[in-house]
């Protein structure tokens, strides 16, 4: 999951969105449940990111 995160806080971060806190829940071996909490952040940019987060 180490590389996951890191594209992740990668496009984050390229979006100028600011990571509060990141809670994590192993499903499986290969499967994680995760929620972030953000900063505070325009809704065209958390829009924007998604699309991104889902190309990954």
């Amino acid at each position: 999951m180490t590389g996951v995160m890191a594209s992740i806080s990668s496009v984050l971060e390229k979006n100028r969105i600011g990571i509060e806190s990141i809670i994590q829940k192993e499903v499986s071996e290969s499967i994680a449940r995760i929620a972030i909490i953000t900063s505070i952040v325009n809704e065209k940019v958390l829009h924007e990111s998604l699309r991104q987060l889902g190309a990954l």
